[in-house]
């Protein structure tokens, strides 16, 4: 790596946080406008995303994040509790730390009682289901799934049958959402219009209509959050874009990139500059440097 690669890694470095949005995802999806709460609190040497709501009562909201700190440089699954009423972080804790492996995206099932987590592992070319233990807070491995490097992974019933949908490396940010069925199989690929087939959060319904939260990935990876409906007919699946989730934090202005509802809660997470003062002072010499040489 030569020295301006190490500056711009060094200066250009993301961090993220989270924000809660209150009300059901009626609201959301009828265009009504709303306000994010973000979490307070953070700490400095590491960042949460992928947030997935676990359960929430009147006192505290508990999470499960993707975990990324600077100094080990890779993600781990971990719990966090957060304070309904202040939104403050009260306490956070690893739960999966796979060695050699970046774990993120962990989407939560909830079946006959139980609940299970599926968190993306592409990095290792599979994706598990692990049994949670409210009890203990432990993930155990309850099934591999898949030997394919899936990303971002949704299951759904909604259609009237178990379906898996995801992206996959090397493509993860283009334009085609894979279709599988609940032992993995593949069943087809869907190409949509522009770059949004990356999954934002798991699949929801309103009344009698379907809806998927969509990364934006046309100008960059994450850059927003959009709410498609989306409709089968005949085998065919048809999207359409309802709107589009932003930043409203201007420390985060960068990207926003997963929205989950669980009951009348959802949350989102958003992104911003690790040293906004280094982007700033950096993109100016440059810009000074490129008028010179114009």
């Amino acid at each position: 790596m030569s020295l301006s690669e190490g500056i711009n890694r060094f200066v250009y470095e993301h961090r993220w946080t989270l924000g809660f949005i209150e009300g059901g995802v009626d609201s959301m999806v009828e265009g009504k406008p709303f306000e994010i709460h973000y979490v307070k609190g953070m700490p400095r040497d590491r960042w949460f995303s992928d947030p997935f709501i676990l359960d929430y009562d009147g006192q505290t909201i508990q999470l499960l994040v993707e975990e990324f700190c600077y100094k080990i440089r890779r993600g781990r699954i971990a719990k966090l509790l957060i304070d309904r009423n202040s939104y403050s972080l009260l306490s956070y804790k690893i739960i999966l730390d796979l060695p050699e492996q970046h774990l993120s995206f962990p989407f939560i099932e909830r079946k006959e009682g139980k609940v299970f987590v599926s968190p993306e592992s592409s990095s290792s070319c599979s994706w598990s289901r692990y049994e949670y233990d409210a009890e203990t807070g432990h993930l155990s491995m309850a099934k591999c799934i898949s030997q394919e490097p899936l990303t971002d992974a949704v299951v759904t019933d909604l259609f009237g049958e178990e379906l898996i949908f995801a992206t996959h490396l090397p493509t993860q940010n283009g334009n085609v959402l894979t279709v599988y069925d609940a032992y993995g199989v593949k069943k087809q690929d869907i190409e949509l219009p522009s770059n949004v087939a990356r999954n934002a959060g798991d699949w929801f319904k309103v009344g009698e209509k379907i809806y998927r939260p969509a990364q934006d990935c046309n100008s960059g990876y994450g850059r927003a959050v959009i709410v498609q409906e989306v409709a089968r007919e005949g085998g065919v699946f048809c999207f359409k874009d309802i709107r589009r989730i932003e930043s409203s934090n201007p420390k985060y202005s960068t990207g926003c990139h997963t929205f989950n509802n669980y009951k009348d809660l959802s949350v989102v997470d958003v992104r911003g500059w690790r040293r906004p003062v280094g982007v700033n002072v950096l993109s100016l010499i440059k810009k000074i440097i490129k008028g010179e040489q114009g």
